[in-house]
């Protein structure tokens, strides 16, 4: 079966499975973060970019 029509379900929430397993989910889950860690989390980029235009 391709991964494209799988979607994994972890914790209540639906997730595309062509990005996740459930074995991804769990390392994410389990990850050891430190104290010193610094996590930058944001939005995905979406639209159209300035394609061919100089800065």
């Amino acid at each position: 079966m391709d991964r494209m029509e799988v979607t994994e379900t972890f914790a209540g929430i639906s997730l595309p499975g062509h990005l996740h397993t459930q074995e991804s989910l769990g390392f994410a889950v389990t990850f050891p973060f430190r104290p010193t860690d610094v996590v930058i989390a944001t939005y995905p980029k979406s639209g159209e970019g300035r394609r061919g235009e100089g800065a």
